[in-house]
């Protein structure tokens, strides 16, 4: 969906997949595999590039079930590291692929002079979309959002901040348990 709605404001899509699952396991088939060869996906295949984040390149100390979210922050500091690689000049839409920001919210960023960095707030409907979610990590003002992802430059993607940074744009949804 996020290929679907972006693909005309965007340049590259970097998708950054892990080989393991949230407890360290053996993974699901991956999405490089996946668009190399699905019809559906071939449109976006020269704007895709997709880095696989290996479990051995974490450090654990104890078990893998320790911590689920130890090996999610482990995927998005590498993140980081790749989009501090762009040049200073490059826009950077920061946030996991089920963070859907609008159409029109990208568009309005990209071509107007907002103040970065910011995150987007998108509307989580969890499953039930004629009922509203509160999600933890709202933008200032608007409780029923969820304030991710983040738009900035290399210099100002620190990770997700999940709603913290002072500005922001309303428009989008998150993708999560939406076919439920």
């Amino acid at each position: 969906m996020r290929l679907w709605e972006l693909d005309d404001l965007v340049d590259e899509f970097v998708v950054i997949e892990a080989s393991y699952n949230h407890h360290g396991g053996p993974h699901k088939p991956l999405v490089r595999n996946l668009l190399a060869n699905d019809s559906r996906f071939i449109r976006f295949a020269p704007k895709v590039t997709v880095k696989i984040h290996d479990r051995s390149m974490i450090q654990i100390d104890g078990s893998w079930e320790e911590n689920i979210w130890h090996f999610e922050r482990a995927k998005e500091s590498w993140g980081v590291e790749i989009a501090r690689g762009y040049g200073m000049h490059d826009l950077l839409i920061f946030g996991h692929l089920d963070e859907i920001p609008a159409r029109k919210t990208i568009a309005r960023i990209r071509h107007c002079n907002v103040p970065l960095p910011l995150n987007v707030g998108i509307w989580f409907p969890d499953a039930i979309v004629d009922k509203s979610f509160r999600p933890d990590f709202p933008v200032p003002g608007n409780p029923y959002t969820l304030g991710d992802p983040a738009v900035g430059r290399p210099d100002q993607i620190n990770g997700l901040p999940r709603g913290q940074l002072p500005n922001f744009a309303l428009g989008g949804f998150h993708a999560s348990n939406y076919c439920i």
